[in-house]
């Protein structure tokens, strides 16, 4: 894919290309016709189409089809050609997050390193081994992260910094939506021979056999002072005309940063558009905020939103499906939650929690699978998935969560980020400590 930047008014293009097999960043003029994708962006192509902001090129063939996919039913491959996604950039800035899902093939190692072109400022390649090479500097050099698979589904997010000409690559094998891993400690160079700098107007992906892509998502990016020292990120999808449960960022927030006036209410803006409306919990009931023009928020922007907290998210005024980018946290130190019972007057039993763990947990036939340990006869959680809840019930009579109509919960798992309710039954409250 090429990330490229404005074409027109005395500006040239400067692009990032991921190549299903290599990925480099070059200059080009941006192609006839086409329409442009408003940022923020997402598109796992269910319509069955690559629609008019892409244009395909070259003597092979780019085709949406049920073949392969990340999530959903469809991508599209790419086989000897070139496919090309037009951005509109005047809301984008100078830090810019993009990512897609690849079902890459190695790069033939006896045909050298891919060549840079002196308006390339980013990319990276798979070879043969499985190894990833990234431009940095004068050229490529090797990542330290262990060897890649290939022809099998990869997560790839770039943050590309226009500002101080860097750059930084995440990666992961997991399932889709799974936290992606920072490939290196440091930030990559814009390549030095680059003539051409400036923000994401393209996205371009070329392959020569066939390799396939899926959800493919761009945003702005805000910046995180402390994202380097976690290494990670989370990228979460937003589905546009409609409202839903969604984490905040599985990160280590404290203070006024945990408000939407701070640095969690900085970083919810990538992806989220104006109009986006956000409601939560706090101790006196429910409030709500709406992003007025990011990174400004308008409405209570000073109660907290603590770590494993969910919240809803409002997106009915934007049709837009987009995806938010957060720096991801192995384990948030300040965690633990408390769990309100009925006696709580403005929750009424009811908490909207997220797993903020970095690994996933499965439910146990015997015990509190999720470290619930101190849940009542009737308990419930409300585990909500794609707009839909699995109900679970809490037996204290033999310790386990059932699935309504199953006997036990022994085979759910609660994935990184995800929300859930939990429905207190009875009066007391207690502290859930999900690493306990």
């Amino acid at each position: 894919m090429n990330v490229e930047g404005p074409v027109g008014m005395g500006k040239r293009a400067v692009r990032l290309t991921f190549f299903v097999v290599t990925f480099l960043c070059v200059a080009c003029v941006r192609p006839a016709f086409a329409q442009e994708a408003v940022v923020p962006f997402l598109d796992g192509f269910e319509e069955n189409s690559l629609g008019a902001a892409w244009t395909a090129t070259g003597g092979g063939t780019v085709t949406v089809s049920t073949a392969s996919s990340a999530v959903g039913l469809r991508s599209f491959s790419v086989c000897d050609a070139e496919a090309t996604l037009s951005v509109a950039d005047s809301e984008l800035g100078s830090n810019v997050w993009v990512r897609a899902y690849l079902k890459p093939v190695p790069y033939i190692d006896s045909e050298g390193a891919p060549a840079i072109s002196s308006n390339s400022v980013a990319g990276f390649y798979i070879n043969s081994t499985g190894s990833l090479w990234v431009i940095h500097g004068t050229g490529y050099v090797m990542s330290a992260a262990a060897p890649l698979a290939t022809n099998e589904w990869l997560g790839f997010a770039m943050h590309l910094n226009y500002g101080e000409q860097k750059w930084e690559l995440y990666k992961t094998e997991d399932p889709y939506a799974a936290p992606l891993e920072k490939a290196d400690s440091f930030a990559y160079d814009f390549y030095t021979g680059a003539v051409h700098r400036s923000t994401l107007s393209r996205v371009t992906v070329r392959s020569v056999s066939t390799g396939y892509v899926d959800a493919v998502a761009i945003a702005p990016a805000t910046v995180n002072p402390d994202l380097e020292l976690w290494g990670n990120v989370m990228a979460v999808d937003l589905p546009g005309k409609q409202a839903f449960m969604m984490p905040p960022p599985p990160y280590e927030y404290s203070g006024t940063d945990s408000t939407l006036g701070g640095q969690l209410g900085y970083d919810l803006t990538n992806g989220l558009a104006t109009g986006d409306f956000i409601y939560f919990l706090a101790s006196s009931g429910w409030k709500a905020a709406e992003l007025d023009s990011a990174p400004s928020w308008q409405g209570d922007t000073t109660n907290t939103i603590a770590n494993g907290q969910s919240f809803w998210a409002n997106r009915i005024a934007n049709s837009a499906d987009s995806a938010v980018f957060f720096p991801f946290a192995a384990r948030p130190t300040n965690a633990v939650q408390t769990i309100y019972g009925t006696n709580n007057t403005d929750r009424m039993g009811w908490n909207n929690l997220v797993w903020p763990l970095a690994l996933s947990a499965r439910g146990q036939a015997e015990g509190s699978g999720w470290h619930f340990d101190s849940a009542a006869n009737d308990d419930k959680l409300w585990i909500y998935n794609n707009s839909t809840y699995t109900v679970l019930k809490y037996i204290s009579a033999s310790s386990h969560w059932s699935r309504v109509g199953q006997r036990t919960a022994s085979d759910l798992k609660l994935v990184p980020g995800q929300p859930f309710w939990y429905q207190r039954r009875v009066g007391s409250d207690y502290t859930w400590d999900p690493a306990d």
